[in-house]
């Protein structure tokens, strides 16, 4: 680990620096090393259905819906995604030139080099967009995907919101927002001028610096024009499922788990919790109140989210736990047997904890206060990735792990409603392996010696699973994910790898009710927000 044996430091009281619950983690590569993330995929889509965490402007879905309305009904399956990514070049390019440094637009890593460029050419000039749209080759291109941002982050999402259909067809309704209507409302948002530019574009691949200047004024990505038809459709996909009861089933349903949700950021913002916050989002709604001793939250859905935020916490605890094994593997060139690596680590990590005290004395005798600390602990020693250099855990952040796993198993009755849905997949034909598993192995234990009781947790859930997860992987998609190797009962060549909490898209739903109005620029409630709560 990274501290050896003897060099742990004191702990001064209040000196802690603690680093929120974790550092996100952006890419997993379906990973999922003790096999807990796919039910918190799942639940995280069954709670906020309609969008996901790479999905970060509402307005693409307007967008999108214009792009299929304006496409000419003999376009081959090329020409409409040629005029795709044309046109979220163009409008890639116009938010980039009437607001440097915005986030979350298509491709703005291969556009923001050429604003200043474009910003200095006259108002007439010619910008040719083609080498950002149309050549795979070119180093400027936006994406590589051959159907933009469209095709490979925000068709599902608009299928779930009822927009489209596919690549080439919205829907269409009379009663309700469809992808018709939410077309000829952006149409109307943009004006004839810009919309005359757009086309353009994404007919010749060319446009003046003057287009993009007026496509920044009325297409910005960050607010929907208040008052707008666009502003009232966009509102009523988020926040009014009743507009959705004649609505296919799969829509209907999406949309009121979408307005729960909804409900519940805006009653966190009324109580004056951050919503675009994801670490505060995290602890309240794990908690299951806005602070420590105020009454709970009444929303129906609560016991889900704090399913969802347990299995998280046991997973990142679980993996901090790997990435330790793989560092005593990899110390121990001749291999070493999986119990004595386990004892091993848990001696240096707890070794007070001896054999005279049973699973439940000492989960009893934790400090339950200090959850978030060890939550914050254990999550830096499961951490890394691209912008945080992979390290091995060190022995406190072991520590905080076991605890944080005792403390979750106290705070989680077996006959709990949190339990409960632990123990169920979140729908058919989802994964059923959650962190109910490693709970009710504390169960079993409870009596047992404590040092004994955690060995056999970490073999199972840890390593045993670990490597049955790997081989799976393995044989079915031929990726190698093994963090740990086991030869003639040995485990050896460890390999520490990153890890971080899954995206539960609240963020991106506080950022779309902040483009609606119904959070306003500061993400605190507004008066419209207020309104729709008190309706």
């Amino acid at each position: 680990m990274g501290e050896g044996p003897g060099t742990a430091r004191a702990k001064a009281p209040g000196r802690i620096a603690i680093p929120g619950w974790t550092q996100r983690s952006n890419a997993f590569g379906g990973r999922d090393p003790v096999g807990l993330q796919a039910w918190s995929q799942a639940a995280v889509a069954h709670l906020v259905p309609g969008m996901t965490s790479i999905t970060k402007h509402l307005r693409y879905y307007s967008l999108h819906c214009w792009l299929i309305s304006h496409c000419p009904p003999n376009a081959t399956s090329q020409d409409q995604q040629r005029r795709v990514r044309r046109a979220e070049v163009t409008i890639g390019l116009a938010a980039l030139l009437g607001q440097p440094g915005a986030t979350g637009i298509s491709g703005e890593e291969a556009l923001s080099p050429v604003i200043p460029r474009i910003a200095a050419q006259p108002p007439n000039a010619e910008v040719d967009i083609r080498p950002h749209s149309d050549d795979p080759k070119s180093p400027g291109r936006y994406l590589k995907a051959e159907g933009g941002a469209f095709g490979s982050v925000y068709l599902p999402s608009e299928r779930d919101m009822g927009l489209v259909e596919d690549f080439a067809a919205v829907s269409r309704a009379d009663t309700r927002p469809c992808g018709a209507s939410l077309a000829a409302a952006y149409g109307k948002s943009l004006g004839q001028s810009a919309s005359r530019h757009l086309i353009g574009a994404m007919e010749t691949g060319k446009i003046t610096p003057a287009g993009l200047r007026l496509l920044a004024q009325v297409a910005g990505l960050e607010f929907v024009p208040p008052g707008s038809e666009e502003e009232r459709l966009l509102r009523q996909c988020l926040a009014e499922p009743d507009r959705f009861h004649d609505a296919p089933i799969s829509v209907r349903d999406a949309a009121a788990r979408r307005a729960q949700s909804v409900r519940l950021l805006l009653t966190l913002a009324q109580g004056g919790v951050p919503s675009n916050d994801p670490v505060k989002l995290r602890e309240v709604l794990f908690r299951g109140s806005p602070a420590p001793g105020a009454a709970p939250l009444n929303h129906p859905d609560l016991h889900r989210w704090r399913a969802l935020f347990t299995n998280e916490h046991a997973r990142i605890a679980l993996e901090c736990l790997l990435n330790a094994l793989a560092d005593v593997a990899q110390q121990q060139g001749a291999g070493i047997p999986p119990d004595n690596a386990v004892t091993s680590l848990i001696h240096s990590c707890l070794p007070t904890i001896g054999t005279n005290v049973t699973l439940s004395d000492w989960a009893a005798s934790l400090d339950a206060s200090a959850l978030n600390e060890d939550l914050g602990l254990a999550s830096m020693g499961a951490a890394g990735g691209r912008r945080k250099p992979l390290r091995s855990p060190t022995r406190d952040e072991c520590a905080a792990a076991l605890r944080s796993i005792a403390i979750l198993w106290r705070q989680t009755p077996a006959s709990g409603p949190v339990r409960l849905l632990l123990r169920s997949p979140v729908r058919e034909g989802t994964s059923r392996r959650s962190a109910a598993a490693p709970l009710a192995d504390f169960d079993a234990n409870s009596q047992m010696p404590a040092l004994q009781a955690l060995v056999a947790v970490m073999r199972r859930h840890v390593v045993d699973r670990h490597l049955a997860i790997a081989a799976s992987k393995l044989v079915q998609t031929r990726n190698y994910t093994y963090q740990l190797q086991m030869t003639d009962g040995l485990l050896h060549d460890g390999e520490i790898a990153a890890s971080g909490y899954t995206q539960t898209r609240l963020v991106t739903l506080s950022a779309y009710l902040r483009s609606v109005g119904l959070l306003g620029p500061d993400y605190r409630i507004s008066s419209v927000g207020q309104g729709y709560l008190e309706a």
